[in-house]
Order: structure tokens, then sequence, then C-alpha cells
């Protein structure tokens, strides 16, 4: 039911994440801004109720802080990470950020290391970032994540989106005190499902049979997801079914899945 829009009254925070809490009945928003995660009722006013965030996350640089939330009404665990550091397009760097767990209540439960990919660029760039704005928790405990290159050249000709979709397996906790530089680190174990351009983010449907998931793609990556399925090299286990234009298209994952899924 659309019930319009809602507002809180309060100024704004950049945010970013949602995630709903059937439990309560409630939505959780995350603020790139505030660096925080709260709670709202479904008038859209603060219930008063905020995820109780380490206080690591508060050395995020604005904008370069929490976006990605998702949650699992199954593992009963709410997830978000930092977007990214700062970077740039000429370094190759691979991201380290940190996964941050809560339970119902709202209460931190554990972070994980996570070490996204190189990004595609080495040229000089106008803007460029590079980081994970999107988690989908599944129901076995891992988590599909979304890492997202975005380039703009000097001339804005060539710009892109890459994206990069990942399962990934928490494993092996930090605490807080922990240093990503360390060589010792241990990362998340994570297996590329596809990669695309120009994906605004995954989002996500269990079927009744729950053996199904369907990420959605914008009618902007049309083509180039009919190449992908279309393509020998893509898993058979890739249902190919494209919706007609302007519909998006849906790309069904379907169990079982080899290493993921």
């Amino acid at each position: 039911v659309n019930r319009g829009f809602c507002s809180s009254q309060l100024a704004n925070r950049d945010g970013e994440g949602i995630a709903y809490l059937p439990v309560s009945q409630t939505v959780l928003i995350s603020g790139e801004a505030d660096g925080r995660i709260l709670e709202y009722d479904p008038n859209g006013q603060l219930t008063h109720r905020e995820a109780e965030v380490p206080a690591i996350y508060r050395k995020a640089d604005r904008n370069l802080g929490f976006e990605a939330l998702g949650y699992n009404a199954d593992t009963h665990r709410v997830w978000t990470c930092n977007d990214g550091p700062r970077s740039d397009s000429r370094n190759g760097a691979r991201n380290r950020l940190r996964f941050q767990s809560f339970d119902e209540a709202l209460k931190p439960i554990a972070q994980y290391a996570y070490l996204t990919d190189a990004p595609l660029s080495t040229r000089t760039s106008a803007l460029f970032a590079m980081g994970v704005p999107t988690i989908t928790p599944l129901s076995d405990g891992s988590l599909l994540v979304l890492e997202r290159e975005f380039y703009v050249s000097p001339a804005k000709l060539g710009s892109y989106v890459n994206c990069r979709l990942f399962q990934a397996w928490p494993d092996t906790p930090l605490t807080s005190e922990d240093c990503l530089n360390r060589d010792d680190v241990l990362y998340m174990a994570k297996h590329l499902l596809t990669r695309l351009r120009h994906v605004p983010g995954p989002t996500s449907d269990r079927w009744p049979a729950g053996d199904h998931l369907c990420v959605r793609l914008a009618r902007s990556v049309l083509r180039g997801a009919q190449r992908l399925v279309q393509d020998p090299c893509c898993p058979p286990e890739i249902a190919r079914r494209a919706l007609p234009h302007p519909l998006p298209i849906c790309l069904v994952l379907r169990r079982p899945f080899p290493q993921f899924l």
C-alpha cells in the first residue's frame, strides 16, 4: 500500500540503506552524514531506538560511512559496513572494509574483515569511488555483496559504473581494535557471481519454495544482462528470464548452486 511521502521532520541525514524489521514492524535507515542507524515507525517518525554502533566507525569520512544495510528474518541479523576508504582510480588499491552484524535489539554482535577486488581503472579521473553500497543477508548466514566502482573521466566520455556481485561468508570475527593493514588479517571468503555495469543495487525475493533468489536489475542494463545470460560461459544454473522493456531484467538464481546459495 502506497501511503505517500512521510517526513520525519528532521534534517537530511543522507539516508542510504533501508531494512524492514518484521518483529517490531519498523524500518531501519543508515545515514552517511551522521554515521548512525536509526529506527523509524511506519509513519516515518523516529522510535528513539538506534543501533549501538562501535566507536571505530566514527572515524569514517563523510560520505564513506554506512550505506549498505540488510536484514534476514531467519538469522535474525542486521548487517552493514563502511562504504569504503578514500580511493584513487590510479592506485589499484583493494579496499579493506569492516562488516558489522547486529541482533534484533540492535546490539552489536561481531565484525568481519572484507577485501574488495582491485578496481578496473588505472587512469586519471575527475571523480572516482570504490566501495560496497549493498548487502543482502541470506538465510544460510552468507551475504550477497555488491562491489561498485564509479569512474568519471575528465572529459566525461568513457565514464562508467562497474559492479561485481559476490557471495561472501563471515567466518573469523575481528575486534574493533584489529588493524586491517596487518598481514595476518583473515578476510571473508567470497565467490564472484557476476559482473555488470550501471547496476543500482540488487534486491531479492525468496520464492515460497525457498529455493530461488531473484536479482532484479535496472532496465539501463537490459542489453548488458541479455549478453550475460546468452554468453556460453554463463553458469547453466542461472535461469534465463528477460522481461520485456521497460520492465527490469530478472536473473533467477536457482538452488542448488556449487559453492554458493
